[in-house]
Protein backbone atom coordinates (compact mmCIF):
# COMPACT_ATOMS: atom_id res chain seq x y z
CA UNK A 1 0.00 0.00 0.00
CA UNK A 2 1.39 3.40 -0.99
CA UNK A 3 1.86 6.25 1.49
CA UNK A 4 -1.06 8.11 -0.10
CA UNK A 5 -3.29 5.07 0.25
CA UNK A 6 -2.37 4.78 3.93
CA UNK A 7 -3.10 8.46 4.47
CA UNK A 8 -6.57 8.02 3.01
CA UNK A 9 -7.47 6.01 6.10
CA UNK A 10 -6.96 9.06 8.32
CA UNK A 11 -10.47 10.50 8.83
CA UNK A 12 -9.67 14.22 8.45
CA UNK A 13 -7.39 13.74 5.49
CA UNK A 14 -9.83 11.34 3.88
CA UNK A 15 -12.59 13.96 4.01
CA UNK A 16 -10.24 16.56 2.51
CA UNK A 17 -9.17 14.23 -0.33
CA UNK A 18 -12.75 13.30 -1.13
CA UNK A 19 -13.86 16.93 -1.30
CA UNK A 20 -10.89 17.88 -3.46
CA UNK A 21 -11.59 15.03 -5.86
CA UNK A 22 -15.29 15.93 -5.93
CA UNK A 23 -14.44 19.48 -7.07
CA UNK A 24 -12.13 18.15 -9.74
CA UNK A 25 -14.63 15.56 -10.90
CA UNK A 26 -17.43 18.14 -11.21
CA UNK A 27 -15.56 20.46 -13.53
CA UNK A 28 -12.70 18.60 -15.27
CA UNK A 29 -12.55 18.46 -19.05
CA UNK A 30 -10.25 16.64 -21.40
CA UNK A 31 -9.90 13.64 -19.10
CA UNK A 32 -11.78 10.50 -18.13
CA UNK A 33 -12.76 10.40 -14.43
CA UNK A 34 -14.92 8.13 -12.29
CA UNK A 35 -16.56 8.69 -8.92
CA UNK A 36 -18.64 6.60 -6.56
CA UNK A 37 -20.11 3.12 -6.26
CA UNK A 38 -23.89 2.77 -6.67
CA UNK A 39 -26.30 -0.17 -6.85
CA UNK A 40 -27.98 1.09 -10.02
CA UNK A 41 -28.23 3.89 -12.58
CA UNK A 42 -30.83 5.71 -10.51
CA UNK A 43 -28.39 6.05 -7.62
CA UNK A 44 -25.64 7.31 -9.90
CA UNK A 45 -27.93 9.87 -11.55
CA UNK A 46 -29.02 11.19 -8.16
CA UNK A 47 -25.41 12.16 -7.43
CA UNK A 48 -24.67 13.98 -10.71
CA UNK A 49 -23.13 17.47 -10.26
CA UNK A 50 -25.05 20.32 -11.87
CA UNK A 51 -22.10 21.40 -13.98
CA UNK A 52 -22.52 19.46 -17.25
CA UNK A 53 -25.15 17.65 -19.31
CA UNK A 54 -26.09 14.07 -18.50
CA UNK A 55 -26.01 11.28 -21.06
CA UNK A 56 -24.25 10.36 -24.27
CA UNK A 57 -26.73 11.65 -26.86
CA UNK A 58 -25.41 15.20 -27.16
CA UNK A 59 -23.81 16.97 -30.16
CA UNK A 60 -20.31 16.93 -28.64
CA UNK A 61 -20.09 13.13 -28.64
CA UNK A 62 -20.18 12.89 -32.44
CA UNK A 63 -16.78 14.58 -32.62
CA UNK A 64 -15.11 12.26 -30.12
CA UNK A 65 -12.52 9.61 -31.03
CA UNK A 66 -11.60 11.21 -34.36
CA UNK A 67 -8.01 10.02 -33.98
CA UNK A 68 -9.30 6.43 -33.87
CA UNK A 69 -10.65 6.58 -37.42
CA UNK A 70 -7.25 6.02 -38.99
CA UNK A 71 -5.30 4.02 -36.42
CA UNK A 72 -5.77 1.31 -33.85
CA UNK A 73 -4.50 0.98 -30.27
CA UNK A 74 -3.15 -2.07 -28.47
CA UNK A 75 -6.58 -3.23 -27.31
CA UNK A 76 -7.79 -3.40 -30.93
CA UNK A 77 -5.43 -6.18 -31.94
CA UNK A 78 -7.29 -9.14 -30.32
CA UNK A 79 -10.61 -8.22 -32.04
CA UNK A 80 -8.78 -7.63 -35.32
CA UNK A 81 -7.10 -11.02 -35.03
CA UNK A 82 -10.39 -12.85 -34.59
CA UNK A 83 -12.36 -10.80 -37.11
CA UNK A 84 -9.78 -11.33 -39.81
CA UNK A 85 -10.35 -15.07 -39.52
CA UNK A 86 -14.12 -14.84 -39.09
CA UNK A 87 -15.24 -12.43 -41.80
CA UNK A 88 -16.23 -13.92 -45.15
CA UNK A 89 -17.85 -12.58 -48.35
CA UNK A 90 -21.44 -11.45 -47.88
CA UNK A 91 -21.35 -11.53 -44.09
CA UNK A 92 -23.37 -9.11 -41.97
CA UNK A 93 -21.71 -7.42 -38.98
CA UNK A 94 -23.77 -5.69 -36.32
CA UNK A 95 -21.69 -3.16 -34.38
CA UNK A 96 -23.55 -2.14 -31.24
CA UNK A 97 -22.36 1.25 -29.98
CA UNK A 98 -19.90 1.63 -32.83
CA UNK A 99 -20.05 5.46 -32.87
CA UNK A 100 -19.48 6.79 -36.42
CA UNK A 101 -18.13 3.43 -37.56
CA UNK A 102 -14.76 3.75 -35.87
CA UNK A 103 -13.90 0.04 -36.06
CA UNK A 104 -15.03 -0.17 -39.68
CA UNK A 105 -12.90 2.79 -40.74
CA UNK A 106 -9.82 1.84 -38.73
CA UNK A 107 -9.78 -1.93 -39.17
CA UNK A 108 -10.29 -1.74 -42.94
CA UNK A 109 -6.95 0.06 -43.18
CA UNK A 110 -5.18 -2.95 -41.68
CA UNK A 111 -6.81 -5.82 -43.56
CA UNK A 112 -9.22 -5.90 -46.52
CA UNK A 113 -12.85 -6.58 -45.78
CA UNK A 114 -14.41 -9.41 -47.83
CA UNK A 115 -16.54 -8.60 -50.86
CA UNK A 116 -20.16 -7.87 -50.08
CA UNK A 117 -19.64 -7.36 -46.36
CA UNK A 118 -22.21 -5.11 -44.69
CA UNK A 119 -21.39 -3.44 -41.37
CA UNK A 120 -24.31 -1.88 -39.49
CA UNK A 121 -23.59 0.44 -36.57
CA UNK A 122 -26.20 1.06 -33.89
CA UNK A 123 -25.74 4.19 -31.78
CA UNK A 124 -27.52 7.32 -30.58
CA UNK A 125 -28.98 9.71 -33.22
CA UNK A 126 -26.48 12.53 -32.63
CA UNK A 127 -23.65 10.12 -33.49
CA UNK A 128 -25.19 8.10 -36.33
CA UNK A 129 -26.14 11.30 -38.16
CA UNK A 130 -22.46 12.24 -38.30
CA UNK A 131 -21.53 8.67 -39.25
CA UNK A 132 -23.98 8.61 -42.14
CA UNK A 133 -22.62 11.89 -43.47
CA UNK A 134 -19.06 10.59 -43.26
CA UNK A 135 -19.95 7.32 -44.99
CA UNK A 136 -21.76 9.15 -47.79
CA UNK A 137 -18.82 11.50 -48.27
CA UNK A 138 -16.44 8.54 -48.59
CA UNK A 139 -18.78 6.47 -50.75
CA UNK A 140 -18.97 3.60 -48.26
CA UNK A 141 -22.08 1.68 -49.26
CA UNK A 142 -21.24 -1.23 -46.97
CA UNK A 143 -21.38 0.90 -43.81
CA UNK A 144 -24.89 1.48 -42.49
CA UNK A 145 -26.47 2.94 -39.37
CA UNK A 146 -29.41 2.36 -37.04
CA UNK A 147 -30.67 3.83 -33.76
CA UNK A 148 -32.49 0.75 -32.46
CA UNK A 149 -31.10 -2.77 -32.33
CA UNK A 150 -34.59 -4.19 -32.84
CA UNK A 151 -34.63 -3.13 -36.50
CA UNK A 152 -31.54 -5.24 -37.24
CA UNK A 153 -31.94 -8.97 -37.83
CA UNK A 154 -29.82 -11.72 -39.25
CA UNK A 155 -26.32 -10.61 -38.23
CA UNK A 156 -23.54 -13.16 -38.65
CA UNK A 157 -21.19 -11.33 -36.28
CA UNK A 158 -22.06 -9.17 -33.27
CA UNK A 159 -19.37 -6.79 -32.06
CA UNK A 160 -19.46 -4.21 -29.29
CA UNK A 161 -16.41 -2.27 -28.24
CA UNK A 162 -16.82 -0.14 -25.11
CA UNK A 163 -20.55 0.52 -25.29
CA UNK A 164 -22.42 -1.97 -23.09
CA UNK A 165 -21.31 -0.25 -19.88
CA UNK A 166 -23.40 2.83 -20.74
CA UNK A 167 -26.70 0.96 -20.80
CA UNK A 168 -29.01 0.50 -17.84
CA UNK A 169 -30.86 -2.44 -19.37
CA UNK A 170 -29.07 -5.73 -20.13
CA UNK A 171 -29.23 -5.11 -23.89
CA UNK A 172 -26.77 -7.84 -24.86
CA UNK A 173 -28.91 -10.47 -23.15
CA UNK A 174 -32.08 -8.98 -24.70
CA UNK A 175 -30.64 -9.09 -28.21
CA UNK A 176 -29.54 -12.71 -27.94
CA UNK A 177 -32.81 -13.79 -26.36
CA UNK A 178 -34.94 -11.94 -28.94
CA UNK A 179 -33.21 -12.68 -32.24
CA UNK A 180 -34.53 -15.85 -33.88
CA UNK A 181 -31.36 -16.00 -35.98
CA UNK A 182 -28.52 -15.54 -33.50
CA UNK A 183 -25.08 -14.41 -34.71
CA UNK A 184 -22.49 -17.13 -35.08
CA UNK A 185 -19.79 -14.99 -33.50
CA UNK A 186 -19.70 -12.39 -30.71
CA UNK A 187 -16.66 -10.18 -30.13
CA UNK A 188 -16.77 -7.86 -27.12
CA UNK A 189 -14.00 -5.46 -26.13
CA UNK A 190 -13.10 -2.57 -23.83
CA UNK A 191 -15.41 -3.63 -21.01
CA UNK A 192 -14.85 -2.72 -17.34
CA UNK A 193 -15.01 -6.08 -15.61
CA UNK A 194 -14.57 -6.67 -11.88
CA UNK A 195 -13.65 -10.11 -10.62
CA UNK A 196 -16.12 -10.24 -7.74
CA UNK A 197 -18.63 -7.37 -7.88
CA UNK A 198 -21.13 -5.75 -10.23
CA UNK A 199 -22.03 -2.12 -9.60
CA UNK A 200 -22.52 1.28 -11.22
CA UNK A 201 -20.17 4.24 -11.01
CA UNK A 202 -20.44 7.76 -12.45
CA UNK A 203 -18.22 8.87 -15.30
CA UNK A 204 -17.06 12.36 -16.22
CA UNK A 205 -16.43 11.83 -19.93
CA UNK A 206 -15.38 15.48 -20.39
CA UNK A 207 -18.48 16.65 -22.28
CA UNK A 208 -21.05 15.08 -19.96
CA UNK A 209 -21.70 12.78 -17.00
CA UNK A 210 -22.83 9.21 -17.57
CA UNK A 211 -23.79 6.34 -15.28
CA UNK A 212 -21.28 3.60 -16.04
CA UNK A 213 -21.80 -0.10 -15.41
CA UNK A 214 -19.06 -2.34 -14.01
CA UNK A 215 -19.66 -6.00 -14.86
CA UNK A 216 -18.87 -9.02 -12.72
CA UNK A 217 -16.82 -11.39 -14.87
CA UNK A 218 -18.64 -14.64 -14.18
CA UNK A 219 -22.06 -13.01 -14.64
CA UNK A 220 -21.15 -11.55 -18.03
CA UNK A 221 -19.73 -14.81 -19.33
CA UNK A 222 -22.65 -16.85 -17.97
CA UNK A 223 -25.20 -14.53 -19.60
CA UNK A 224 -23.74 -15.15 -23.06
CA UNK A 225 -23.11 -18.85 -22.53
CA UNK A 226 -26.73 -19.32 -21.45
CA UNK A 227 -27.78 -18.29 -24.97
CA UNK A 228 -25.91 -21.18 -26.55
CA UNK A 229 -22.37 -19.81 -26.86
CA UNK A 230 -18.95 -20.96 -25.74
CA UNK A 231 -16.11 -18.71 -24.65
CA UNK A 232 -13.23 -19.13 -27.10
CA UNK A 233 -10.86 -16.39 -25.95
CA UNK A 234 -10.53 -13.61 -23.38
CA UNK A 235 -7.97 -10.83 -23.01
CA UNK A 236 -7.21 -7.64 -21.13
CA UNK A 237 -6.01 -4.20 -22.21
CA UNK A 238 -4.18 -1.28 -20.64
CA UNK A 239 -7.37 0.79 -20.40
CA UNK A 240 -8.52 1.31 -16.84
CA UNK A 241 -11.11 2.96 -14.60
CA UNK A 242 -9.70 4.54 -11.45
CA UNK A 243 -12.37 4.89 -8.75
CA UNK A 244 -10.57 6.47 -5.78
CA UNK A 245 -13.39 6.15 -3.25
CA UNK A 246 -14.05 3.55 -1.95
CA UNK A 247 -10.92 1.51 -2.38
CA UNK A 248 -10.85 -1.82 -4.17
CA UNK A 249 -13.34 -0.90 -6.88
CA UNK A 250 -11.00 0.36 -9.58
CA UNK A 251 -10.59 -1.63 -12.79
CA UNK A 252 -6.89 -1.96 -13.54
CA UNK A 253 -7.34 -3.51 -16.98
CA UNK A 254 -10.40 -3.65 -19.22
CA UNK A 255 -11.51 -6.97 -20.74
CA UNK A 256 -12.44 -8.46 -24.09
CA UNK A 257 -14.10 -11.73 -25.10
CA UNK A 258 -14.73 -13.85 -28.18
CA UNK A 259 -17.74 -16.19 -28.05
CA UNK A 260 -18.79 -18.68 -30.72
CA UNK A 261 -22.22 -20.24 -31.02
CA UNK A 262 -22.25 -23.92 -30.20
CA UNK A 263 -23.10 -26.34 -32.95
CA UNK A 264 -26.60 -27.76 -32.74
CA UNK A 265 -26.57 -31.20 -31.15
Amino acid sequence: MSRLERLKHLPILSVFLRKRYERRFATARGMNLFRGVFPDFKGALASVPQTKPVGYDIPETAGMYQERLTKVVDSDYPPMFWLRGILAPGMRVFDFGGHVGIAYHAYSRYFPFPEGLTWTVCDVPSVTKAGEAMAAERGLTGLRFANDWRVVTGADVLVSFGALQYLEAPVLEAMLATWTEKPRHIVLNKLPVHESRAFVTLQNMSAAFCPYRIFRRKDLIAAVESQGYELVDAWTSDESAYIPFPQGMSIARYSGFYFRRKAAS
